[in-house]
């Protein structure tokens, strides 16, 4: 005789609620690292970073279970982290779950807000970009390394090639072969998107080794 069995609509909905919370964790988490990583690149985090951070991803409802108040702690609480120099892994890892995934750009999109909340961009918050960026490809690739011109590859602006705007930093960039870059720019000023393409000696470091050289030049202060 087959039995059949039925998972109650309770079940259903608990397992649904803990789904969704569990991600937006995750989602929460990989933002503020990345808001807190650039927030503390320039050796000052201001007030306007932390409010950036918070309001921009509340009203984009990338964690729609979790409120402001929540995200501001989290950002707190990974600033206090950073700050004490020790938490490569804490940043690799809270990265991790977004690789690969439709969101990893808005990791990086977050990353670009908050450097522009006080209305500069500082050398170092380009650079804290950069690695989120490289970190967040090498992770999607599932390689522990992959190669890389350089830190300061692509280069850190360009001209729009439709309008002629400036562009700070591309939307993303990766390996085309042992000596090329190519990145992929979008200027916000026409909305034209186009490739560019670099070239360059190749080196090789983990995602856990860049962090870590990088760290006293991303946290100065």
């Amino acid at each position: 005789m087959t039995r059949h069995y039925v998972r109650s609509s309770a079940t259903n909905a608990n397992l649904t609620t803990d789904y969704v919370d569990h991600r937006d964790e995750e989602v929460m988490q990989a933002l503020v690292t990345a808001g807190a990583l650039v927030a503390l690149a320039d050796g000052e985090l201001e007030v306007v970073e932390r409010d950036e951070l918070v309001n921009f991803v509340d009203r984009q409802g990338f964690v729609p279970t979790t409120s402001p108040r929540d995200i501001a702690d989290a950002f707190d609480c990974r600033v206090r982290e950073l700050e004490d120099r020790h938490c490569t892994n804490v940043i690799v890892d809270t990265l991790r779950p977004l690789a690969g995934r439709s969101l990893a750009s808005v990791v990086v999109r977050t990353a670009e807000r908050v450097a522009a909340a006080d209305r500069k961009i500082h050398p170092g918050e380009l650079r804290a970009i950069k690695v989120i960026r490289r970190v967040m490809m090498d992770l999607s690739s599932g390689r522990p390394e992959v190669g890389m011109k350089s830190v300061t590859s692509p280069r850190s602006a360009t001209e729009c090639q439709h309008c002629g705007a400036v562009l700070i930093s591309p939307e993303w960039w990766e390996s085309a072969g042992p000596q090329n870059t190519v990145a992929i720019w979008h200027c916000a000023i026409c909305g034209n998107e186009f490739e560019t393409i670099e070239e360059g000696a190749d080196k090789r470091a983990s995602d856990a080794e860049l962090v870590r050289a990088f760290f006293p030049s991303l946290l100065v202060a």
